[in-house]
């Protein structure tokens, strides 16, 4: 029977090998239809008092000089950061297929304020400090207990008109690691983007200013809803010592910011993972990764109910040991935004 089978093979292996792939096509194919289904929800898209300009911010908002929008983080050790990465874009983000047609000039304010948006005196800041920088971290303002005015503003800044593309400014807002999570949720700042006319009372008559309160609060484990970050291997109770890589899944329902950050010397992220071909990515959806010596950063902007994201409810991240080196234990794996190091190779920060 084996003999005429193996005559069978060599005599029509033409019609095997067929038969073969085409099989193999099937099974790939239903494999990657339950990929869309697992990782995307129907689409809706949310109406917003901003929608349509084509000059908006993953935060600030139209006619947001009151409008409160507390970001939520685990605490911090008093020398970290807590920090608010602010976009700038010349484009409606429900929209980025059309920008703006000419240069967009606007000034930034910043300034300390209560959750209304009413300044407050130096004396409430105390020790608490915080540090306005621009996307290659550079501090273009300090505000803390010995500014006088609590405020500043910027000289003239550019969203810059270009036929082939959109374009975008970002800024971070780092709050001093000693902020009190709990009770300094009446200390914030109010981050405007103010169009800049230069006098011209008709530019811009098609767009509006932007702002927003933005202050921290604490992150609520009693929560039923939000963004979790888990390592599948270590879920499914995987020795970690037969793993040649890790899944990292990042699921949830809402908005949040996940930033990513892993030792390069130690852990290498699938580039399919960001680089649009697995998903196909919203602007400013991903952003990076980035490299700062041996430190990559990978951030997620995660948002349930918005049609720039397809509505992605689940993210799958695959790490590859780039060593020989094996991790002791499954704490080499963090989820409170602790600084990648000799014992941490991976380091995940919710922030929702």
């Amino acid at each position: 029977m084996r003999k005429k089978i193996v005559k069978f093979i060599r005599n029509q292996w033409l019609l095997v090998w067929f038969v073969t792939v085409s099989v193999l096509l099937t099974t790939l194919g239903a494999l990657a239809a339950y990929e869309t289904t697992t990782n995307s929800m129907e689409k809706v898209v949310v109406s917003t008092s901003s929608q349509g300009l084509l000059f908006s911010s993953n935060i600030l908002v139209k006619d947001g000089g009151s409008t409160y929008v507390p970001k939520a983080f685990s605490p911090r050790e008093s020398s970290q950061y807590y920090d608010v990465d602010v976009y700038l874009w010349n484009y409606d983000i429900n929209n980025p297929s059309k920008w703006y047609s000419s240069d967009i000039d606007y000034k930034v304010t910043v300034e300390l304020t209560d959750s209304n948006g009413i300044a407050i005196s130096a004396a409430a800041m105390g020790q608490r400090s915080v540090i306005l920088a621009d996307k290659n971290g550079n501090t273009l303002a300090t505000l803390d207990g010995t500014t006088p005015t609590l405020s500043w503003t910027s000289a003239k800044q550019t969203l810059a008109y270009n036929t082939n593309e959109g374009d975008e400014g970002k800024y971070t807002l780092k709050f001093s690691g000693n902020w009190d999570l709990d009770n300094d949720i009446d200390i914030c700042v109010k981050m405007t983007a103010a169009l800049f006319k230069d006098g011209d009372a008709t530019k811009y008559m098609d767009l509006a200013d932007i702002a927003a309160v933005i202050g921290l609060k604490k992150i609520s484990t009693e929560e039923s809803t939000g963004w979790q970050a888990y390592v599948s291997e270590k879920e499914e109770l995987v020795a970690i010592d037969d793993c040649d890589g890790y899944n990292l899944v990042v699921s949830g329902s809402g908005q949040a910011t996940i930033r990513i950050k892993w030792d390069t010397t130690k852990l290498q992220c699938n580039k399919y993972f960001y680089n649009n071909t697995i998903y196909s990515f919203g602007t400013g959806e991903i952003v990076g990764p980035t490299t700062e010596g041996n430190i990559a950063t990978l951030i997620i902007y995660a948002d349930t109910a918005s049609a720039i994201t397809e509505n992605r409810n689940r993210y799958d991240i695959q790490f590859y040991k780039t060593g020989t080196e094996e991790p002791s234990s499954w704490n080499f794996v963090t989820y409170d935004g602790t600084a990648p190091s000799s014992t941490v190779w991976l380091s995940i920060d919710v922030e929702q």
